[in-house]
């Protein structure tokens, strides 16, 4: 099962505040906007970072997208690791998704179902 201390600890993902100050502003607007502490702080770290926004929150991609931060939603990163072969089988991205969603992550129904619809489409792709 996956976990952020175990990531941590096998030193594939690291915390990291934003240095420069254009970051802290950037994180200021995006609270006065409505955005948690947290969504303010990823987006303002990717900006300096020059990286992508991982998010499953519409109103946070959509924060991003607008300061020119490329984005992608949590699914997204799933249907390229099926694409890669890091997910073997869409059984296996099932899994990884109701995974996920027990432990917190907000995936609405229809959303799920669209997501596995097109795990299912990537699949044969894959096998070429």
């Amino acid at each position: 099962m996956f976990s952020i201390a175990k990531a941590r600890h096998e030193k594939w993902m690291a915390l990291k505040d934003p240095k420069e100050k254009g970051s802290y502003d950037l994180r200021d607007i995006l609270i006065d906007r409505g955005l948690g502490l947290g969504e303010a702080y990823s987006i303002a770290l990717a900006k300096e970072l020059r990286t992508i926004f991982l998010a499953n929150d519409k109103q946070a991609i959509e924060a991003a997208r607008e300061y020119g931060i490329e984005t992608k939603w949590f699914t997204e990163i799933l249907h390229d690791a099926l694409k890669r072969n890091y997910i073997k089988s869409v059984d296996e991205y099932i899994q990884i998704l109701d995974s996920c969603i027990n432990q917190g992550l907000y995936v609405s129904k229809g959303e799920k179902k669209k997501a596995i619809g097109k795990a299912r489409a990537i699949l044969p792709r894959k096998d070429k």
